[in-house]
């Protein structure tokens, strides 16, 4: 994952002035290079006062905790958690392109002072790469962060009734991307979790042991997918989205495939995008990228 070239230049004070006997002044000025004061969709502002008061406070200590001479360093806005590395001996800013929302009973940040790797535990959020309950670990490198893995972090999960969500029409495999072109992140989330749900496999064997029968199946499982959706049952049709994610060092992606659940167990590669409208017909690509209409009923 690559910083956005944009930079914004801060001055920070780092000493008072000083008198001497003969009245003539002395500033001790150091320049910090704060690379990206922005990050995409979201409203934070690293270069802020109250930031700049963090970054001169950790340069005023010069004790460095991640990666022998650096500072990995956290902020807590509106219930998110945002990250950035400072450079001690550089005085160079680098801030983490996404945010964290913080799970309860979870530490949220893992590193140590000798490594320069960390990992985050959470929703993780960012334009177009958000997963809930996730364990991602990344590696810094001359103001780059690279991308190492991600897995699902083992989560209770909270439904008396045993219900399975259904997505609500009309879908699509963007929901969150167009959502967070207009809404903050937390409200995005919540929507996604109440009209978008998506299900792990653990999830789904703690609610409903029949859906594990029909994914336990050499079709599905074959497949390595991370997560399921389920649509509404159309007539006696019954489908479930299931999305695999595909991470490189490069960049993150996914890929669905349609399963028909009921009456008989299909499953369908649908590449890495799908709509449903409210007539319940699913449009997506095949591999040569022409776009195919599917009616679900």
């Amino acid at each position: 994952m690559k910083n956005v070239s944009v930079s914004s230049t801060i001055f920070v004070v780092l000493s008072i002035f000083g008198y001497s006997s003969n009245t003539s002044v002395a500033k001790d000025i150091n320049k910090i290079d704060v690379k990206d004061c922005s990050i995409d969709y979201d409203e934070v502002d690293f270069c802020s006062k109250e930031r700049l008061k963090d970054y001169n406070n950790i340069l005023k200590n010069k004790v460095s905790n991640f990666d022998k001479n650096k500072f990995l360093m956290n902020f807590k806005e509106k219930n998110y958690l945002y990250f950035a590395v400072i450079e001690l001996e550089k005085l160079k800013v680098f801030t983490f392109p996404a945010s964290l929302s913080v799970m309860s009973n979870i530490k949220p940040i893992e590193f140590s002072s000798d490594s320069n790797s960390f990992c985050l535990n959470g929703n993780f959020n960012q334009y177009q790469n958000s997963y809930r309950a996730v364990k991602t670990c990344y590696t810094y490198n001359n103001g780059s962060f690279d991308f190492k893995s991600r897995v699902e972090l083992d989560k209770d999960i909270n439904n008396s009734n045993n219900v399975i969500k259904k997505l609500n029409l009309p879908i699509s495999s963007d929901f969150f991307s167009k959502c967070r072109e207009k809404n903050s992140a937390k409200k995005c989330t919540q929507l996604e979790n109440s009209n978008n749900r998506a299900y792990s496999f653990s999830e789904l064997e703690k609610i409903s042991p029949d859906f594990i029968n029909v994914l336990n199946d050499t079709k599905v499982d074959s497949l390595n997918v991370n997560t399921f959706r389920f649509l509404p049952q159309f007539k006696d049709s019954f489908y479930s989205i299931a999305e695999k994610y595909i991470d490189t060092d490069e960049s993150s992606s996914s890929e669905f495939y349609l399963i028909k659940i009921k009456p008989d167990l299909k499953v369908e590669k649908i590449g890495d995008y799908y709509s449903i409208d409210n007539s319940e017909v699913i449009s997506y690509k095949d591999k040569n990228g022409k776009i195919l209409k599917k009616n679900l009923k």
